[in-house]
């Protein structure tokens, strides 16, 4: 029965654990080469759903309080570390706030006006990539056949009707060597093609099974095969942008 009674306090204090580490790796990444990639992927996902952890650690941490993890001092360390863990993760939110403040002044330079097109709050907060009945979504064209592999884009555009819409192409990040265009940049892609862009998400040949610059050769095959056929989807093959995430940035 002792042991039964020490599972939530026992609970409390792995999620305090991990709360901290990932809150330590979020405002200073571990760098040491041994955990440099495992640091990365960490503190992309936390970084990138920082008010998702919070809140989901708030749940849990209370779950288990009310489930009696606080019967001994170990309990009670393991909140108190959890606190401390969650004021820095308070401290990460309000340096990600600015971020729109950054994006204004480089639109502000360049002279380009902010769009009105605002995104549902709903979204961010769920941050997941919910199509909606204006999007619509066509997925695998071929764009390149090489060395017996086809290489495939996705295409995101709206219904409405209309010609020369802007086109944004994405390209997914993996360091050239994983990563897939179907977990990557799909919320901001839906999002755009919800605001009236045509947007091509494509594939690319990875590491080690091919050499350098094979995955480049690709990304520049699939920019020419959408001036080529941008049309056929309503975009406007004259204005091409192009964004991607880490090696695909």
């Amino acid at each position: 029965m002792e042991v039964v009674r020490a599972i939530p306090e026992v609970l409390l204090l792995v999620l305090a654990v991990f709360s901290a580490g990932s809150t330590i790796n979020a405002l200073r990444p571990f760098r040491h080469t041994l955990v440099l990639f495992p640091s990365m992927f960490w503190s992309m996902w936390v970084l990138g759903l920082l008010g998702q952890h919070l809140v989901t650690q708030v749940v849990l941490a209370g779950i288990l309080v009310w489930l009696g993890a606080l019967s001994s001092w170990i309990g009670w360390a393991a909140l108190g570390l959890l606190i401390v863990s969650w004021v820095g993760t308070g401290f990460a939110l309000k340096r990600a706030s600015k971020a729109g403040e950054v994006v204004d002044g480089v639109l502000a330079d360049a002279d380009v006006p902010r769009t009105d097109h605002r995104i549902a709050r709903w979204r961010t907060v769920f941050a997941i990539p919910v199509r909606g009945s204006d999007v619509a979504v066509t997925r695998n064209v071929v764009f390149r056949d090489v060395d017996g592999k086809r290489l495939r884009l996705d295409v995101f555009h709206g219904k409405s009707p209309g010609d020369a819409k802007p086109v944004l192409i994405y390209v997914h990040g993996g360091a050239w060597v994983t990563g897939s265009r179907f977990e990557q940049g799909q919320p901001m892609l839906h999002q755009f093609a919800r605001a009236g862009w045509v947007c091509f998400s494509v594939s690319y040949r990875l590491s080690p099974k091919v050499a350098w610059p094979a995955p480049l050769e690709d990304v520049q095959a699939a920019i020419a095969w959408v001036h080529e056929h941008a049309h056929e989807y309503g975009g406007d093959p004259s204005f091409l942008a192009l964004s991607g995430g880490s090696a695909g940035g």
